[in-house]
């Protein structure tokens, strides 16, 4: 008896738990039959619906899941939409006056920059004919001097001839600016200068810079303490020659106020005469006649003033004996504080702060590139160009590291079209920012004839040997239409994306997603507790 009602009992234990397993499911069952039947997702109860067919029931339930990864296709468009590209650079509604931007930056290079006193050309000659008749000094000086001059056969056909070091110190710069004599430069080259209609001293409002084409004339750039970070910087030479500090202006900021007695110069609607004219004098008696002798004339660069002044391949030519009048234009993009939440990587610039540069205070995207190009440079050479900032002065590239300099241009070059990931500096515009871009009106500039004409044999013979040249600078109108970086597809529109595809394809909502919740714990725990209390009594 003892083990039958053993038996027995197990036997009961089993239908028990078998029997409440099929409650479970008849309850579930009951449920999602009772939720197809209530919900407001469509197409739903004519799944669980006991009169229709099977045909029937299979083509709902076809439709259904057909509808939902359509839905869900397209809301994976909207997702990857929103995570890529959620910012758009528009056109302002509001146009943005000359008197709020700084006047650019204008750097000057002459073509023409050494003097004949130099005898460049007959240490070249000497250098060809016989290269142990000059002295090592000599050939140093020689060679550092070549640098600055762009002769596409020098470096090919003197290269055999060079001295073998790769990098020099102070004395490359002390070499370059012998041969060039800045104060000769500036009276050989500037006669005259006038900033709207005041006529100025021109070393007063141009300042030597050193840039690729050796020392140039800069406009309205800022002074090196208030664009470098002086302590990161060496002390043993200025790349920046000006000294007059920012005034009531900042580049977060803009301009404090409506006056114009502020630095860098702001801009002006446009007057009578041009902002800006210089007049230069090219004598070219006074001038070497094998460094650079096929070129001419001036470079000019239009840049921002917190950028440093530096040479690229984009520049406008002033060439001899005429007026080269500039009508500037600007393009200004404003960010909305808005898009601050997305990366720079999205939105494609930096907020201030966001990129700190080593060797500048200031964020510009030709810093990041040149302090980039800097560095890469010394990692590579081993040294660093003249004109490049740096920490030190000792490792100051020669003529001989000049291949290699040219490979790391290229290199850098060559990842600014990969990923962002694989790029080397990764420089993006400030989200603030001005470019400049000018037309440029040519004529003939007579004055040299009538000088000849008015004065006697002798100041004739005098003014045979020079060219004169005229720069007139000015904005083409008083208003320029600026663009605006925003938010073109925040979260708002996201969630209004998906929840327009899920209502169209499903009839989904936000309180569906109530009833499915619902459905799954309160009612759900509600039908198994009254369950469980009818099984007890």
């Amino acid at each position: 008896m003892e083990d039958d009602s053993g038996i027995a009992t197990v036997y009961n234990k089993d239908c028990s738990q078998k029997q409440k397993k099929r409650c479970k499911k008849a309850i579930l069952g009951e449920q999602f039959e009772d939720f197809t039947k209530n919900t407001s997702l469509h197409g739903l109860r004519f799944i669980t619906e006991r009169e229709a067919t099977m045909v029937e029931k299979m083509f709902w339930l076809i439709l259904f899941l057909a509808s939902m990864g359509v839905c869900l296709y397209q809301i994976r468009n909207v997702w990857i939409k929103w995570d890529t590209s959620p910012v758009i650079v528009s056109i302002n509604e509001r146009l943005v006056r000359v008197s709020e931007v700084p006047f650019p930056s204008i750097t000057i290079c002459p073509q023409r920059k050494i003097s004949k006193y130099h005898n460049y050309a007959k240490q070249k000659q000497t250098i060809y004919e016989n290269v142990s008749q000059i002295s090592d000094y000599n050939r140093k000086q020689f060679e550092d001097i070549s640098l600055i001059c762009n002769e596409d056969t020098t470096f090919e056909d003197m290269s055999t001839t060079w001295l073998d070091r790769n990098y020099s110190d102070r004395d490359l710069l002390r070499h370059i600016d012998g041969a060039m004599n800045t104060h000769r430069l500036m009276l050989n080259f500037m006669s005259e200068c006038k900033w709207r209609h005041e006529i100025l001293q021109c070393s007063d409002i141009l300042n030597g810079v050193y840039t690729q084409e050796g020392l140039c004339f800069n406009f309205n750039g800022l002074a090196a303490d208030d664009l470098f970070r002086t302590k990161q910087i060496h002390k043993n030479y200025s790349y920046i020659q000006r000294r007059k500090p920012l005034k009531k202006w900042s580049l977060e900021g803009g301009y404090e106020d409506e006056s114009f007695s502020t630095y860098p110069r702001r801009g002006r609607q446009n007057g009578a005469e041009p902002d800006l004219v210089i007049l230069f004098i090219e004598d070219r008696s006074q001038l070497d006649e094998e460094c650079n002798s096929v070129y001419s004339g001036q470079k000019v660069y239009v840049q921002h003033p917190a950028d440093m002044p530096q040479s690229s391949l984009y520049y406008y030519a002033m060439p001899p004996d005429q007026t080269s009048s500039f009508a500037l234009k600007y393009s200004l993009v404003a960010t909305s504080d808005e898009v601050k939440d997305y990366t720079p990587e999205i939105r494609h610039c930096y907020f201030p702060g966001e990129r700190y540069l080593r060797y500048f205070k200031v964020y510009t995207e030709n810093n990041c590139r040149l302090e980039c190009l800097s560095n890469y440079t010394y990692n590579m050479c081993g040294c660093v160009g003249f004109y490049m900032p740096h920490n030190t002065s000792n490792r100051i590239c020669t003529i001989q590291s000049k291949p290699c300099m040219e490979s790391v241009i290229e290199k850098i070059a060559e990842t600014e079209t990969a990923d962002i990931s694989a790029r080397m500096c990764n420089c993006l515009p400030a989200c603030n920012s001005v470019e400049y871009d000018a037309e440029v009106l040519k004529t003939k500039f007579n004055i040299k004839q009538h000088l000849m004409n008015r004065r006697n044999q002798q100041s004739a013979e005098y003014w045979k040997n020079c060219s004169f040249s005229k720069l007139e600078v000015y904005f083409k109108s008083p208003r320029f239409v600026s663009m605006r970086r925003s938010e073109l597809f925040g979260l708002t529109d996201f969630i209004a994306n998906c929840g327009g595809l899920l209502g169209l394809f499903l009839g989904f909502s936000f309180l569906s997603l109530a009833e499915i919740f619902y459905y799954m714990t309160l009612r759900l725990w509600c039908v198994f507790k009254s369950d469980l209390n009818k099984a007890n009594q």
